[in-house]
């Protein structure tokens, strides 16, 4: 009897406590996140969802509970979230059952001051440094190296040298554009 008493007494403090750290972590069970569609909110694409009864505006990087929206694919009408470490899709019309939701936590704004990009030098740059400029891969690496060897460049236009590179097309201003390649 007293065995008894004792387990039903264990038993009722464990439901107690665990009620308790629910309440304060406010947490609650949603039966079902469901994905309705697309709506474009001030010239952006958003993914509407509905969770408990209310439909909510999410864009990448926003948060469900453990759900973190990390892809939007229009063409597949699909939108994906990461869990744990885990991805999962849901289509429209398609729910995720039992979401624990704490809060609803939208993505945190990007610092309105833009970061400048970390200058290569052409002329002094390292093999990997280099393939960090657009249109750079190994290949041209090399040839930047074993070019400045001889002359150095006296400015990005010399990068027409390097093979696949001319003055007239598309690269070179788009090696311009992305404001990392640099001679000093």
């Amino acid at each position: 009897m007293k065995k008894l008493a004792l387990t039903i007494f264990i038993v009722a403090a464990l439901v107690i406590t665990i009620s308790f750290a629910l309440n304060a972590l406010e947490t609650k069970v949603i039966p079902q996140l469901t994905f309705i569609g697309f709506e474009e909110v001030e010239d952006e694409v958003v993914a509407v969802v509905n969770y408990g009864d209310q439909n909510k505006l999410l864009s990448i990087g926003d948060t469900v509970g453990n759900r973190k929206l990390i892809d939007m694919n229009f063409d597949e009408n699909e939108i994906t979230f990461k869990t744990n470490g885990l991805t999962s899709t849901l289509k429209i019309g398609r729910s995720f059952h039992r979401v624990f939701v704490q809060s609803w936590t939208p993505k945190q704004e990007e610092d309105p001051e833009e970061v400048e990009p970390e200058r290569v030098d052409i002329n002094t740059a390292s093999y990997n440094r280099l393939q960090d400029i657009i249109h750079i891969g190994p290949v041209r690496a090399s040839e930047i190296i074993n070019l400045r060897r001889v002359e150095e460049f006296s400015s990005l236009d010399d990068l027409t040298r390097v093979t696949g590179i001319n003055g007239e097309g598309i690269r070179l201003q788009e090696i311009r554009d992305q404001g990392v390649a640099t001679v000093d």
